[in-house]
């Protein structure tokens, strides 16, 4: 595990010192995050079976309380991305002119981007998103190609901590964040290897207060230490890019949750539903 204390934005002397997961792990000299380092070997991605339109009536019609914002992006006209989750259209994002919803997605419909400044949905910042002491993002990707970086749900910046992200980096591999407002990160990254272009993978990241986890296709793939309450940051949330890259391929069913899901449930939830071998 490495945590890197970070006394001033990361990146001052080289801009991508946070988002390099593909650099050996240890503590850039500027203060920068580098990522924990994932263990040699890890779960290989097991591409879920079925149409990838799967019917979304699967999912329950109320949700959880917990289940704060969840992003289907069955939308097919219009600028905006619903929130189908507890908190309703306070979380409803804006989706910019280089994204598109309405294709097809692993759950219904799904949105594509296309990696440029403007491919992205914004949700306004929300007090519902700082986190205390229990979080879970999960989303499905289908990467066209995998380029470094290139954000998928982010809400954290060199300008600004207390927050989480999931990042696409290379070799073929993805990363989860989770920055307290102390400047205190976790990065635990995936095997490389563990992402296929044009391929479904469901990812997640938990936090309970003390560890953060990454999971892929339900099974633990990295996790660190980093006790403490993250805290909050005046940043919107942005699905598809962060400061450092736009995502290419196709983001859907963007969950955050208000508790840690474990790997049971999102194991039955992922098999029960979609046909994915994972490890609880």
């Amino acid at each position: 595990m490495v945590m890197a204390a970070c006394s001033r934005p990361y990146g001052t002397n080289q801009p991508d010192a946070l988002v390099a997961p593909d650099a050996a792990p240890a503590e850039p000299a500027d203060g920068g995050i580098a990522p924990d380092g994932a263990a040699p070997d890890g779960p290989p991605v097991v591409e879920p079976t079925g149409d990838a339109a799967t019917d979304a009536s699967v999912e329950p019609a109320t949700p959880p309380a917990s289940l704060i914002a969840w992003y289907r992006f069955e939308e097919t006209a219009g600028g905006g991305a619903a929130n189908s989750g507890s908190v309703g259209n306070e979380l409803d994002g804006v989706v910019g002119a280089g994204a598109m919803q309405g294709v097809p997605g692993k759950v219904g419909k799904a949105a594509r981007f296309n990696g440029s400044a403007q491919s992205l949905v914004t949700i306004a910042t929300h007090p519902m998103f700082d986190v205390t002491t229990a979080l879970t993002v999960e989303a499905w990707i289908r990467p066209d190609a995998v380029s470094a970086p290139a954000g998928i749900v982010s809400k954290v910046a060199s300008s600004q901590f207390g927050g989480f992200l999931l990042r696409e980096s290379t070799p073929l591999r993805v990363f989860a964040g989770l920055c307290r407002t102390d400047g205190i990160c976790s990065t635990p990254a995936a095997p490389d290897n563990s992402l296929v272009p044009n391929t479904w993978v469901h990812l997640a990241l938990t936090y309970n207060g003390t560890n953060v986890v990454l999971l892929i296709n339900g099974t633990t793939t990295s996790s660190s230490s980093n006790p403490g309450s993250v805290g909050a940051n005046t940043l919107n949330l942005q699905i598809g890019s962060d400061e450092f890259g736009g995502f290419v391929g196709d983001i859907d069913e963007v969950k955050i949750w208000t508790v840690v899901r474990t790997n049971p449930e999102i194991c039955a939830d992922l098999g029960g539903k979609y046909v994915v071998t994972c490890t609880p």
